[in-house]
C-alpha cells in the first residue's frame, strides 16, 4: 500500500477538524434509506427480494469483447 504523503496527511488532519463536514455526514447518515428495513428492523421479505433482483442484475451472462473504435464519441 502506498504511503500518504505530508500534504495529504496534512488534508485528512485538516478536514477531521471540520465542523461542517462532520454535520454533512451526519445528515447523510441520518436520510440514508434503506430498501429492506421497515420501522427499524429488517423485513426478510424486502431483504430476499432485493437479493433475488441484485443477482439477476449482476449474475448474467458475459458477452463478448467487442472493441469500440473511432475518435468522435457523443452520449
Amino acid at each position: 500500500m502506498k504511503m500518504l504523503s505530508k500534504e495529504e496527511k496534512d488534508e485528512l488532519l485538516k478536514l477531521s477538524r471540520c465542523v461542517q463536514l462532520k454535520k454533512d455526514f451526519q445528515n447523510i447518515r441520518k436520510n440514508r434509506y434503506i430498501p429492506f428495513m421497515r420501522k427499524g428492523t429488517i423485513d426478510l421479505n424486502k431483504y430476499v427480494e432485493f437479493l433475488t433482483l441484485s443477482n439477476a442484475f449482476t449474475n448474467h451472462k458475459q458477452k463478448p469483447f467487442r472493441k469500440i473504435e473511432g475518435d468522435n464519441f457523443k452520449l
